[in-house]
C-alpha cells in the first residue's frame, strides 16, 4: 500500500516533528526535513490509504497555550460523521476526506483536505489568547516513501491555495504620545482619498490607488479597546499605546494608509495579508518616528508599484527586505527618499527585471555607508535621476553590473554624494540619455572621473553637471558630443581645483552658459575659440571667480542674442586685458557687476557697446582698482534704473566723462563713486536726478575731488 506524507510548513512557530506509527515514514520524513533545513513548525500528515494522521505543533508563548493544545494528535477518518473533536471545547470540526490511492497525483483531493484544515486551525487560534500565535502558512511539501524520487514543491495549484488561506489580517503598531500631543487630533490611519482631502495642493496620481471604501471597514483597537473608526484619535495622556488594525477584506491598494502617521514608532505586519495588493505607493509616507518595522512575512508577490513606500521614514535605522518578492514590481522611485537615519538595507533577493523607475530611490539616505546593488538588473530602467542624491556617507559604489542602455534621465544621479571618492562608470551606456543635469553635483571628494565611454549625442541638458567637484583636478571630455545640448549653465561651477579641461564642444544649440566656469579658481587657460554662441541668451557669471585666468580669447563669441552679462568676469583678479571689440550688446538688459573685482585690469575698451536696453549697471566696474581710464562716451543709459556702486573702488581712475549719460530713469546711485580716490575730473553736466531715491555715500572717499565737489553736487542736485 502506498504511503506518503504531506508537510505544511509554518513560520513563527517552533519546529516539532512527530510521525504516527510508521518508523520507515518517520525516517524518510526526518531525513527530508534535515535536508531542506526547515526551521519553522510544520503540520504533518501520514496517509495509509484509509485514513490521514496529522500533528499540529504550536509554540507555547508565556504558557498561554496549555500542553493539551500544544501537542495535538488528531486522526481524521474518511467518514465525516466521526469528525474531529476539539480538545478544548468539545466542538466537532468536520473535514472532507476521500480515499487517496496516490496523494501525489490527487492534488484536488488534497486541496479539499487543506480547506477543511484551514477551518480547524482558525478555531484553534481563536481558542488561544488573541494574536498570541503568529501563524502564517509558508509552504507545502510532499514526501513519498520512494527515496529515489525527486521531491519538489507542489505545482501552481498548491501555490494558489496557499495564497487563498487567510488565517488573520491585522496589523499591530505602537504609538508614542508626548506631552504636546495630548488631547490633539493625532493621525492613526490614512487612505488615498483622505490624503488628498487633507493635502489639497498635492497632485493625484492614479485612481487605481483608491482604497477608502476598504479602509473604512477596518476595526481599530487601542490598548485592546475597540474605538469607532476614525483617521484621528485624541489621546488623554502621554505614553506608549498599542494599536491593532483588523482588516475585513484584502486590500488591492495600501497606498498612503499610514501616510503622515508621525507618532507611530513600531509596525508589525507579520499577520497583514497583502497577497492581493498591487499598489503599495507611499504606504509609510512621512512616518518620521517609525524606528522598527517587521516585514518578514510581507507578501509582495503581486505588488507592481512601490514608489515612495518608505518616503520620509527619517528614524528608520535598518530595514530587511530580503523576503520581498519584486518579480512584478515596475516602480521603485523615491522608495527610501529621506530615510536619513538608515544605515543598512537588505535587498539581497530583489528581482529588478521589470523595474522602469529608480529615480530618487535612495535620495537623502545620508547615513547609508554602502549599498549592495550587485544583483540589480536595470535593463528596463528608464529613470535613475537623483537615485543617490544626498547619500553623503557613501564612499564608494559599484555599478559595474548596471545596464543603462534604456536610461533617459541621469540628472542628479550622484548629486551631493560628498564622501564619494571613486566612481567606475566604464560600463555605462548613455546613448539614449537626454538629461545629465547635476549628475555629479557636490561630489566634493571626487578626485578623478573617467567618462570616455559616455555617448552624449542625445543629451540636451548638462547644467550643473560637475558643480562643486572641488577636488577634481583634471577632466577629459574630448569625446563628448554636445550637438544637442541646450544648457551648460554652471557646468563646472565650484571646481576650484580644476586646472585643465579637455573638450571639443559643439555649442551651436546652446542657450544658457550662465556660471559655466564659476569659481574655477585654478583654471589658467580656457580654450573657447571654437565656441559658437549665436543662440546663447545668458552668460551671467560665466567666468566668475576664475582668479588664475590671465587671458581669454572671446574673439569668436557671437553675443547678439545675449540678454544677461551680469557678473560675467566678476573676480577674474588676474585678468589684465579683455578684448570685447566684437561683442554685440544690443539686447543686453543686465550688466550688473560685469567687471566687478577685476583688480588687475588696466585698460578696457567698450566703445562698441550698445547699452540701449540695459536696466542694471550696479557694480559694473566695482573694485577695478588698476583701471586708470575708461571711455563711456557712447553709453546710452536711458533705461538704466540702478547705478549703485558702479565705479566703487576704482582708486586709480582719474577722469570720467559721463556727460552723455541719460539718468532720467535712475533711482539708485548709492556709493556710485565711493573710493575713487584718484578722480580729479568728472563731467556730469547732463545728469538728471529727479527720480533718484538713494544717493548715500555717492562721493565718499573721493579725496582728490574735494575742490570740485560742491559744484558737482550742485549740478547733480
Amino acid at each position: 500500500m502506498s504511503q506518503a506524507m504531506v508537510i505544511f510548513s509554518f513560520e513563527g512557530i517552533d519546529t516539532k516533528i512527530q510521525c504516527s506509527r510508521d518508523d520507515k515514514m518517520k525516517d524518510i520524513c526526518q531525513k527530508y526535513i534535515n535536508k531542506i533545513n526547515i526551521s519553522e513548525s510544520s503540520l504533518l500528515f501520514l496517509y495509509d490509504g484509509d485514513h490521514l494522521n496529522f500533528q499540529l505543533c504550536f509554540k507555547d508563548q508565556a504558557n498561554k497555550i496549555d500542553k493539551e493544545r500544544n501537542e495535538m494528535n488528531v486522526l481524521v477518518y474518511k467518514n465525516k460523521n466521526e469528525g474531529l473533536i476539539c480538545p478544548k471545547c468539545g466542538e466537532k470540526i468536520y473535514l472532507k476526506t476521500e480515499k487517496l490511492n496516490d496523494i501525489k497525483s490527487s492534488i484536488d483531493n488534497i486541496i479539499d483536505i487543506i480547506k477543511g484544515i484551514k477551518l480547524m486551525i482558525e478555531k484553534i487560534i481563536k481558542m488561544s489568547s488573541e494574536d498570541s500565535v503568529k501563524f502564517q502558512l509558508k509552504n507545502v511539501y510532499l514526501i513519498n516513501n520512494n527515496l529515489n524520487e525527486n521531491i519538489k514543491n507542489l505545482n501552481k495549484k498548491f501555490e494558489d491555495l496557499l495564497n487563498d488561506i487567510n488565517f488573520n489580517n491585522f496589523i499591530i503598531a505602537e504609538i508614542n504620545v508626548k506631552d504636546e500631543d495630548v488631547n490633539k487630533n493625532i493621525r492613526i490611519l490614512n487612505s488615498y482619498e483622505e490624503f488628498f482631502r487633507t493635502n489639497p495642493g498635492k497632485l493625484k496620481t492614479n485612481d487605481n490607488f483608491k482604497n477608502e471604501d476598504e479602509i473604512k471597514k477596518c476595526e481599530i483597537k487601542i490598548n485592546n479597546a475597540l474605538i469607532p473608526f476614525n483617521y484621528y484619535y485624541k489621546f488623554k495622556s502621554k505614553g506608549k499605546y498599542d494599536i491593532k488594525y483588523y482588516f475585513k477584506t484584502l486590500l488591492n491598494s495600501t497606498c498612503l494608509i499610514f501616510a503622515k502617521c508621525k507618532l507611530l514608532t513600531k509596525i508589525d505586519l507579520y499577520n497583514f495579508n497583502t497577497k492581493n495588493t498591487i499598489y503599495m505607493t507611499s504606504m509609510f509616507y512621512e512616518c518620521s518616528s517609525l524606528k522598527n518595522i517587521n516585514l518578514s512575512n510581507f507578501n509582495t508577490n503581486n505588488a507592481a508599484d512601490m514608489n515612495s513606500m518608505f518616503f520620509g521614514c527619517s528614524s528608520l535605522k535598518n530595514i530587511d527586505l530580503s523576503t520581498f518578492n519584486t518579480n512584478n514590481a515596475t516602480d521603485f522611485g523615491y522608495m527610501f527618499y529621506g530615510c536619513s537615519s538608515l544605515t543598512s538595507i537588505n535587498m539581497s533577493n530583489f528581482n529588478t527585471n521589470n523595474i522602469i523607475n529608480m529615480g530618487s530611490m535612495f535620495r537623502q539616505c545620508s547615513s547609508l555607508p554602502n549599498i549592495d546593488l550587485s544583483k540589480f538588473d536595470t535593463k528596463k530602467v528608464i529613470d535613475i535621476s537623483f537615485m543617490f542624491y544626498g547619500c553623503s556617507s557613501l564612499k564608494e559604489i559599484d555599478l559595474s553590473n548596471f545596464k543603462t542602455n534604456n536610461v533617459l534621465h541621469m540628472n542628479g544621479l550622484f548629486c551631493d554624494c560628498s564622501a564619494l571618492t571613486n566612481i567606475s562608470l566604464s560600463e555605462f551606456k548613455t546613448k539614449n540619455a537626454t538629461d545629465m543635469n547635476s549628475m555629479f553635483y557636490g561630489c566634493s571628494y571626487l578626485k578623478n572621473i573617467y567618462l570616455s565611454s559616455f555617448n552624449t549625442k542625445n543629451v540636451k541638458n548638462m547644467s550643473f553637471m560637475f558643480y562643486g567637484c572641488s577636488s577634481l583636478t583634471y577632466i577629459n571630455l574630448s569625446n563628448f558630443n554636445t550637438n544637442n545640448v541646450i544648457n551648460m549653465g554652471c557646468m563646472f561651477k565650484g571646481c576650484s581645483s580644476l586646472n585643465e579641461i579637455l573638450f571639443k564642444f559643439n555649442t551651436n544649440n546652446h542657450i544658457d552658459m550662465n556660471c559655466m566656469f564659476y569659481g574655477c579658481s585654478s583654471l589658467k587657460i580656457i580654450k573657447l575659440s571654437k565656441f559658437n554662441t549665436k543662440n546663447v541668451t545668458n552668460v551671467s557669471g560665466m567666468f566668475y571667480g576664475c582668479s588664475s585666468l590671465r587671458k581669454i580669447n572671446l574673439s569668436k563669441f557671437n553675443t547678439k542674442n545675449v540678454t544677461d552679462m551680469s557678473c560675467m568676469f566678476d573676480s577674474c583678479s588676474s585678468l589684465k586685458s579683455i578684448n570685447l571689440f566684437n561683442f554685440n550688446t544690443e539686447n543686453v538688459i543686465d550688466m550688473n557687476g560685469m567687471f566687478c573685482q577685476c583688480s588687475s585690469l588696466k585698460k578696457l575698451s567698450l566703445i562698441k557697446f550698445n547699452t540701449n536696453k540695459v536696466i542694471n549697471m550696479s557694480g559694473m566696474f566695482y573694485g577695478c582698482c588698476r583701471l586708470k581710464k575708461i571711455n563711456l562716451s557712447n553709453f546710452d543709459a536711458g533705461n538704466v534704473t540702478n547705478m549703485s556702486r558702479m565705479f566703487e573702488g576704482c582708486s586709480r581712475l582719474n577722469t570720467l566723462n559721463l556727460s552723455n549719460f541719460n539718468t532720467n530713469n535712475v533711482t539708485n546711485m548709492n556709493s556710485m563713486f565711493f573710493g575713487c580716490s584718484s578722480l580729479i575730473n568728472i563731467k556730469v553736466s547732463n545728469y538728471n536726478t529727479n527720480n533718484v531715491t538713494d544717493m548715500d555715500c555717492i562721493f565718499d572717499r573721493c579725496s582728490s575731488l574735494k575742490r570740485k565737489l560742491y559744484y558737482i553736487e550742485d549740478k547733480i542736485n
